[in-house]
């Protein structure tokens, strides 16, 4: 009996051994599983795996509005550029300071007529960031060969009675504005702190002069004229802040005035500025303009 079981046993032994060599597995690894992939399947059927790289388009990169580094400004047609500082002068009345001024050239300074109100121009002198302790004379003057000023801006250029201390532009004057800013232009807005003797800069943009009417309350244009650009400026500040004369700065030229101060009479959120443009550069520009949009066709 007990052989007639050992026969049994070793039958079933046989049996599943056969049947296991002869049923086809019903799984397959993936290529992952292996250090070097060998396809699972005939390339007929089925190529290799490639990765496929979505493609995203380029982002056009949004200005940062706020704190920046102190702008430089070019200098003549060179390329060359100098921190804003170099250029900046303060602006002093029998010794009592007023409101700064930028060098153009090393004798033309250009500021604001809203510096100085029932002051003599005898009475005025100028220090630059070079030399602090060098005190210059000034005169005042109304027009230059660089830029006009009218009777309808508040644009005043003072000039040094002597060549002021400073290589920067000795050779080579200060860039103005070649271009007429339009609004949300992004600008570099800077303000001369003198308690700490620094230049507080930050990027921000160019306001339609309509909005910068409607938040002064001048709808007729009475105070806001079209020769003024309107740049905002959210900076809090408990009480006005002389800031005449503080420089405008886009594209490392010099293209406004500030002759309003900020947040005056009340806090506002905007300042504005008087443009300042090189004469010639400008009409260069409004001459281009015109020949690019071929309107000498129209005009015959």
């Amino acid at each position: 009996m007990s052989r007639f079981l050992l026969l049994q046993f070793l039958l079933m032994i046989a049996v599943l051994t056969v049947w296991s060599k002869t049923k086809k597995p019903t799984y397959h690894f993936h290529r992952s599983l292996f250090y070097k992939y060998a396809p699972q399947h005939t390339h007929r059927v089925q190529d290799d795996y490639k990765p496929i790289i979505p493609f995203y388009p380029k982002v056009k990169a949004t200005p940062v509005f706020g704190t920046s580094e102190e702008p430089k400004i070019k200098l003549g047609t060179m390329g060359m550029t100098v921190p804003l500082h170099k250029l900046l002068v303060r602006i002093y009345n029998n010794g009592q300071f007023l409101c700064v001024g930028t060098l153009i050239t090393e004798r033309l300074i250009a500021t604001a007529t809203t510096c100085f109100v029932d002051v003599k121009v005898q009475d005025l002198t100028a220090k630059t960031f070079h030399n602090a302790d060098e005190v210059m004379p000034i005169i005042q003057k109304n027009s230059s060969e660089f830029f006009n000023v009218d009777s309808e801006t508040s644009l005043s250029v003072l000039e040094l009675s002597n060549p002021a201390g400073n290589s920067s532009v000795t050779l080579s004057p200060a860039q103005l504005c070649d271009t007429t800013l339009q609004p949300r232009f992004v600008v570099q807005l800077t303000t001369y702190i003198r308690t700490r003797r620094t230049i507080h800069t930050q990027t921000t943009e160019v306001l339609p002069l309509a909005e910068c009417r409607k938040v002064m309350d001048d709808p007729g244009g009475n105070v806001i004229r079209d020769t003024m650009i309107c740049i905002k400026n959210t900076k809090h500040s408990s009480k006005c802040q002389k800031t005449y004369g503080n420089p405008l700065i886009y594209n490392g030229m010099i293209c406004g005035i500030n002759v309003m101060g900020h947040n005056c009479p009340r806090p506002l959120g905007v300042d504005v500025y008087d443009i300042v443009f090189n004469s010639a550069d400008f009409v260069g520009e409004k001459m281009k303009f015109i020949v690019d949009a071929d309107l000498e066709k129209d005009i015959i």
